[in-house]
């Protein structure tokens, strides 16, 4: 088998060498396209070995491990171009993430997962629509965390009922499982410390959409959307549907890992931000602050303001209240997709 795996692999390095086109990022997914194509080629051949020897699992494996280094090498050749364009990076991420579970439901009978568009297309939506799309998607994610604890409970219940007896996993049950834990991140965990250039422009972007939300909430006078039953600013709902967006991309498509972990780093300095702007707008005291001491003696005092400023003060609470509640649930939901071993690292608060 070593020999055979070897054979194979020497054709693929010859053909894939760390030169010319072969070693530029946004080629690589060619690699993919060749080893898919080189199993169907060569069916016939494996299927003279016995099944239980798994050739071609053994061979994609072996392409795996190989195509690991080649990312490490490429990436530690081209780490200055990387850091000016991460666009050929993030094409690559997801070309191998598919390619691993492809070979995951190749040789495991698993399903690829599907993608979700709830959250596409968020830029410049009006706000009464941003609210709609982030309610939405925090019932979608209700309900599946719902679904997940109920499958929890019955796997618990079916296990107690079946307390002292001998049952098996199927075989089929056993092989996507063996599929999905040797293909998940065998080639794209090369890529996670070079994702910190893609968590710096993911923050770059969040930013200046904070910016021009900020500069279209001030030509509102920090009023809430026209026809909502809510003193929640609009501009909150929309950045939270950008991070929404931001998160369900990262996770569906790049890394459950440290990746993950920074990208909630830099939400939380982008929600820092926001904060910011929300007390930089504070009606101001007599004395020009955004807060006023307690007199020395009694507690019927008051700060007067114009009505004006009243309201937009109601606003201002009502939308950090807003905010305190959708980033504890943003946490949790961070928390749930992390890798295990993460999620006691996380840390949105403040």
């Amino acid at each position: 088998m070593d020999w055979l795996c070897e054979r194979e692999m020497t054709v693929y390095q010859t053909i894939f060498s760390m030169s010319g086109d072969a070693a530029k990022l946004d080629r690589f997914e060619r690699r993919f396209a060749w080893f898919k194509g080189r199993l169907e080629e060569r069916k016939e051949v494996w299927g003279v070995f016995p099944p239980a020897w798994r050739v071609p699992q053994t061979l994609c494996l072996t392409f795996c491990k190989i195509t690991k280094a080649a990312v490490k090498r490429l990436l530690s050749d081209s780490e200055d171009v990387v850091r000016e364009d991460v666009g050929p990076l993030i094409k690559t991420v997801v070309a191998t993430k598919k390619f691993e579970k492809e070979m995951a439901a190749l040789f495991g009978g698993g399903s690829k997962d599907e993608d979700d568009d709830d959250l596409q297309d968020v830029d410049n939506l009006p706000a009464s629509e941003a609210r709609k799309r982030l309610e939405a998607f925090r019932k979608k994610q209700q309900a599946a965390a719902a679904a997940k604890q109920q499958q929890q409970q019955q796997t618990a219940a079916d296990g107690t009922a079946h307390a002292g007896g001998s049952e098996t996993v199927g075989p089929d049950a056993a092989a996507a499982a063996a599929a999905h834990v040797a293909f998940e991140g065998a080639i794209s965990e090369a890529f996670e410390d070079a994702l910190k250039y893609y968590v710096a422009e993911e923050q770059k972007e969040l930013l200046r959409h904070l910016d021009q939300l900020i500069k279209e909430e001030a030509e509102r006078l920090w009023k809430p959307p026209e026809g909502e039953d809510t003193r929640v600013l609009g501009t909150a709902n929309q950045l939270f549907l950008k991070i929404r967006a931001s998160l369900n991309r990262c996770v569906k498509l790049l890394s459950r890992g440290p990746t993950l972990l920074r990208l909630a780093g830099a939400f939380k300095r982008v929600l820092s931000s926001y904060a910011a702007e929300l007390l930089k707008r504070m009606p101001k005291t007599a004395a020009g602050g955004t807060s006023a001491q307690t007199p020395f003696n009694g507690t019927d005092w008051y700060v007067r303001l114009p009505d004006e400023e009243e309201g937009v003060l109601t606003c201002i609470l009502a939308t950090a209240e807003y905010c305190r509640e959708t980033t504890e649930a943003l946490g949790r939901s961070i928390a749930r997709e992390l890798q295990p071993g993460l999620a006691n690292s996380l840390d949105l608060g403040d």
